[in-house]
């Protein structure tokens, strides 16, 4: 059973909000949740009531804004081929162009973004299971730590060339 950083913050400091079978989990494996278990219990001691109350509700808007940001990894590395056509010997340079494909998607597959590579130049293809086209995303292209801020994911982006991405982190604003 996924038991999550927040479920942890609740079966410490709001149990009765904790739904029985991940409180009974966490019981049972509590030496497997050890660290995170005796962190809260000490943030607990630390502070009156009330002041739990409120750093709990901020704390837990933190996590769920923690959740928002989605981490996009590559699924399938594959070259299509330009065409079939056999060229003549004046036309090399058009034959010498490539296109590459390079698919990343979420551990969901709620987002698939797809990088369509032709010599010098990067097409993004952004697909979504949400019907929402018109949504404010943040994406960033790692390692180059490249921040791409869209507004409607409808249409295609042209981008500059990138060497390689190894990971796509997209923060829904």
């Amino acid at each position: 059973m996924p038991i999550t950083e927040e479920d942890i913050f609740q079966y410490v400091l709001f149990p009765d909000k904790l739904s029985p079978d991940k409180k009974e989990y966490i019981k049972m494996n509590e030496s497997q949740f050890e660290k995170p278990i005796e962190f809260y219990k000490s943030f607990m001691i630390s502070l009156n009531d009330k002041e739990i109350s409120e750093l709990a509700k901020k704390a837990v808007r933190k996590i769920k804004a923690l959740q928002k940001i989605i981490s996009l990894y590559p699924v399938v590395n594959n070259k299509i081929p330009s065409n079939n056509f056999t060229l003549a010997a004046a036309s090399q340079k058009i034959a010498e162009k490539q296109y590459e494909s390079f698919t990343f998607s979420d551990d969901d597959s709620n987002y698939l973004l797809r990088f369509i590579k032709y010599n010098d130049k990067s097409t993004l293809y952004f697909f979504s299971k949400t019907e929402n086209k018109n949504q404010n995303l943040k994406i960033t292209l790692l390692p180059a730590n490249y921040v791409l801020n869209i507004e409607n994911t409808s249409r295609q982006i042209e981008l500059e060339l990138f060497d390689e991405i190894e990971k796509i982190m997209i923060e829904e604003e």
